[in-house]
């Protein structure tokens, strides 16, 4: 993981999943972040409560944990 986050490579146990070959960082338009027309957005923490959100959230930990996600990058995941 860059110190900015970005992960770079994700495993499970022992087998390599995928990996990052080349980031290329620079400004990204906006339009890049606008939903298509008929997208319905669904809030999954309030779908599925509280205690759900809190597991993935511990999922997401793990994983940014087990990548070597610098302290500043899983303070800002909430880990």
């Amino acid at each position: 993981m860059t110190n900015d986050g970005i992960i770079l490579r994700a495993q499970e146990g022992d087998r390599l999943t995928w990996e990052a070959t080349r980031v290329q960082r620079g400004p990204q338009s906006d339009d890049l972040f606008v939903l298509p027309p008929g997208v319905q957005v669904m809030d999954l923490g309030a779908m599925m409560g509280p205690a759900a959100a809190g597991a993935g959230n511990a999922q997401v930990c793990d994983a940014l944990r087990g990548a070597g996600a610098p302290a500043d990058a899983l303070a800002r995941a909430g880990c």
